[in-house]
This record gives C-alpha cells, sequence and structure tokens, in this order.
C-alpha cells in the first residue's frame, strides 16, 4: 500500500521524461502516492525539448493549489516547474499562512533544451518563493541565475552557495552535473555551511528528467524520516541506480 503526506506543484511533461510524470513514478518507486497540482501542460520530446508551454486557467490553478495544500495529511511539497509569475506569487502567498509541512523546490528556470519555463519577471517572483521554502535544489546555472552572479572557480562557487542559503533562510542542495570537473561535485549547503558530495560522472545516453528525479526522490526519502543531508545521499545513490536501470546499465 502506498503512503500519502507528499504533494507536488508542477507541470506536465508531454513526452513523460520529467515533471510531475517523473515524479509520480519516482514517488511511487519509493512507495508513496502523490497528490498534485498542475501549473501548465507542456508539449515536448527528447529531442528538440520544451516546444510549447500552456498555463492551467488562473482561476483553476489557485483552487486546485489550496485544496491540496490545505490538506490535513500534507507533510511534505515539492515545487517543480511553474510558468509565470502569477502562479509563483499565488504559492509565496499560501506559503507565508501557517504550514505543517516542509518544502522543496525544484527551481525549473531553463530546460536543457527548448523553451524557457520563466521570464525576468517570473524569476524575480521565484527569488522571493525561495525564502519560503526548506530546502531548494537549484543546478548550477539555476544558482546562478537566483544569485545573479557567475562565479568562475570552484572555491568560488562553495562561496556563492554558503551566502545565498544563508541570505534566502532555505538549505540548498546543488546539482554540479554542469561543473566542468571529470567528476561531479555537488553541494549541500545549510544557512552558510557547505559540505560537498563527490561522485563519478555518469556516461548516460538517456539522461531527461535527473532533476525531477532527484528532488522528488530527496523529498521521499525526507519523508521516510531520514535526516536532510543523509537524505540527500539516499537520494543521489536512488537516482544514479534509476537512471542506470533507464539505460540498460547493470552494475
Amino acid at each position: 500500500m502506498l503512503r500519502g503526506g507528499i504533494a507536488v506543484v508542477g507541470s506536465i511533461d508531454s513526452s513523460g521524461c520529467a515533471g510531475i510524470n517523473q515524479d509520480i513514478v519516482v514517488a511511487s518507486r519509493l512507495g508513496f502516492r502523490l497528490q498534485t497540482c498542475i501549473g501548465a501542460v507542456t508539449i515536448q520530446d527528447k529531442e528538440k525539448g520544451v516546444e510549447q508551454i500552456h498555463p492551467i486557467a488562473p482561476d483553476m490553478f489557485v483552487r486546485n493549489l489550496r485544496k491540496v495544500l490545505h490538506d490535513a495529511s500534507l507533510r511534505h511539497l515539492k515545487i517543480g516547474a511553474l510558468c509565470n509569475a502569477e502562479q509563483i506569487d499565488a504559492l509565496v502567498q499560501e506559503l507565508t499562512l501557517a504550514r505543517g509541512y516542509l518544502v522543496v523546490l525544484d527551481p525549473v528556470i531553463n530546460p536543457s533544451r527548448g523553451k524557457a519555463f520563466l521570464d525576468e519577471e517570473a524569476l524575480a517572483s521565484l527569488r522571493i518563493l525561495v525564502m519560503s521554502t526548506d530546502f531548494t535544489c537549484p543546478n548550477l546555472p539555476e544558482l546562478y541565475a537566483l544569485a545573479a552572479k557567475s562565479p568562475e572557480s570552484d572555491p568560488e562557487i562553495r562561496q556563492l552557495a554558503a551566502e545565498y542559503s544563508r541570505m534566502a533562510g532555505t538549505r540548498l542542495l546543488v546539482k554540479g552535473g554542469h561543473g566542468e570537473q571529470d567528476g561531479v561535485e555537488d553541494l549541500f549547503a545549510d544557512h552558510g555551511k557547505v559540505v560537498t558530495l563527490q561522485h563519478p560522472r555518469q556516461d548516460w545516453a538517456f539522461a531527461r528528467g535527473t532533476g525531477c528525479a532527484l528532488a522528488m526522490a530527496f523529498t521521499c526519502f525526507l519523508a521516510l524520516n531520514n535526516p536532510a543531508f543523509e537524505a540527500y545521499q539516499l537520494a543521489t545513490e536512488w537516482v544514479v541506480n534509476f537512471f542506470n536501470e533507464q539505460n540498460g546499465i547493470r552494475i
């Protein structure tokens, strides 16, 4: 029997590889069913990426959002791709209310390929949303966009993560796959203190939806009562195994 207590706000991926589609797959494999609030339906495929983004009607989005967030069983909320400032502002307003759940934000700004989800107005709203979260899971380009800075060295990246975590009042799980090292160095920044998590770079032919999968797996491992850094380690290992399976790799 699948557990409840987790909700996700995000977008539908017509290719089935990312977004809420990926969230449902990951959560079910880890023993959870999700409550969902859809912000947009996207048209995309594996080759071209995001071609079109169609927002849900604002009144429908807000009604769905409130239905999900006001459920007494909710303990963890994962936020994925939203597509305009109006949606993000509505979410910020709801998160200012008293709540009994943790919030994990996967800040989708630009996909690997195709149309951007957020314009400058929406990005400004996203920076405010970050301050209402318990955990934020950007990749390196997303961290640079949120902080409006572009560090040039590994020590500068670690310093930026520490400073932004402290300023925004959120713990950061920075995905290091866009780095230039031979391996991958992820960062866990807890209000100024930074811990690194290093692992080999994977040579996957298919790797769409890795960020969605990691943030969702992290949320699930939190819901299984693991401490935050341990949940991050477990989620990273789980996602590597999951994508090895998707690519037909047996270890």
